[in-house]
């Protein structure tokens, strides 16, 4: 079986279901990527982002995020600019 390192990888987790994004982040955490930022909601991840961005930070290298969720959904988060 293949073995990867994440411990490099930078991982955005969005969910505004605090019990399924607390989850998903334990798991995460067990792969050991180097850092693993949550926001709830689409609205918190792009001015996430946005920040990211303003930092001259490359940003995450993933971004997990549930579809369904107001006031801005998932699909929305990628063509925010």
């Amino acid at each position: 079986m293949t073995s990867y390192n994440f411990n490099r990888c930078n991982i955005l987790l969005v969910e505004d279901n605090a019990y399924i994004r607390n989850t998903m982040e334990e798991l995460l955490r067990s792969f050991k990527f180097a850092r693993i930022s949550t926001a709830e909601n689409g609205e918190e991840a792009i001015d996430f982002l946005k920040s990211m961005h303003m930092a001259d930070n490359p940003g995450p290298d993933i971004i997990i995020s549930d579809l369904v969720m107001s006031p801005i959904n998932g699909l929305l988060i990628f063509s925010a600019r």
